[in-house]
C-alpha cells in the first residue's frame, strides 16, 4: 500500500497530513517528530488534529488552532 502522508515542521510542531478514508484530508500535530500514519496511533501526551476538504485546508486549520499560523 502506498502512503500519501506528508510531514512538515512549523516551529516546534511537527504536522502530518493524509487523505481521510471518508473523503477530504486529516491533519495532526505534536511537539516532536511524527512517527505514526494516523493520529490515533501517534504516541505522545498531546496530539492535536483537524480535518479539511484539501490537504492545505486541514493543515492550516490545525496550525491556526495551535496559534502557529
Amino acid at each position: 500500500m502506498r502512503c500519501f502522508r506528508h510531514v512538515s515542521w512549523h516551529g516546534t510542531y511537527c504536522v502530518a497530513t493524509t487523505p481521510s478514508l471518508f473523503g477530504g484530508f486529516l491533519a495532526w500535530a505534536k511537539q516532536g517528530e511524527i512517527v505514526a500514519f494516523d493520529p490515533v496511533r501517534e504516541p505522545g501526551d498531546a496530539v492535536w488534529f483537524a480535518v479539511g476538504t484539501t490537504r492545505s485546508e486541514a493543515r492550516d486549520k490545525l496550525l491556526r488552532d495551535l496559534g502557529v499560523a
